[in-house]
């Protein structure tokens, strides 16, 4: 495993073609009124998990990347959902996860759903040596279909989360890096959480 993204090892990283990442499922999070009356939707879980599958290929298509096989770790992925529920907040378990796998990066994803005109689409890339964030962002749909959690999914993946880790990389690459830290966690934004405004928003009549 490669050691972790800091002043003083970015260039070695920078040489490599890419950093093994783990993508671990998306979660859900259904705060609306019918997932309160009737529970989550088999079709939202569908969803969910179609941009697990498509974050994976996204990343895959850019050369910073090499997603890994997150299949050995099913059953420790299943336990931490048991204990914590959500992967994107489970008190560093992703990290214990992304080691098995022997990957240096771990991305965690999940999606909010207030209505089906209020969804937001959220994902963080985080170095498993250090557990400092290096890429995230939040992308908000204004309706609930598949062509809207697909273009969500690859405006966050292909455009934000690209965008995110190289302005990351090439901070620490600058002459002034010495003089710059990275931050420990990224503040995600996404309107459908008023603590935090949207980086962006997809639509399926687009």
């Amino acid at each position: 495993m490669a050691g972790g993204l800091t002043l003083g090892t970015i260039a070695q990283a920078s040489d490599r073609d890419c950093r093994s990442v783990a993508i671990l499922p998306f979660d859900l999070l259904d705060s609306s009124v019918q997932a309160d009356i009737e529970g989550r939707q088999a079709e939202d879980i569908a969803r969910a998990r179609r941009a697990t599958e498509r974050a994976r290929k996204l990343l895959a298509n850019l050369p910073a990347f090499c997603p890994v096989d997150v299949a050995p770790a099913a059953s420790a992925i299943d336990q931490a959902r048991q204990r914590y529920r959500y992967l994107h907040r489970c008190n560093g378990c992703e990290l214990d996860i992304a080691r098995q796998l022997d990957a240096d990066l771990v991305l965690v994803g999940w999606a909010q759903k207030v209505s089906s005109l209020i969804l937001n689409i959220n994902a963080v890339i985080r170095e498993v040596d250090t557990g400092i964030d290096l890429a995230g962002g939040s992308v908000d749909m204004r309706s609930n279909t598949n062509e809207a959690w697909r273009r969500a999914t690859r405006t966050l993946v292909s455009d934000i989360l690209r965008r995110s880790y190289n302005a990351t990389v090439s901070k620490v690459q600058s002459p002034e890096a010495a003089k710059s830290t990275i931050p420990r966690r990224i503040e995600l934004t996404s309107r459908a959480n008023p603590a935090a405004p949207s980086a962006a928003s997809a639509s399926g009549s687009r």
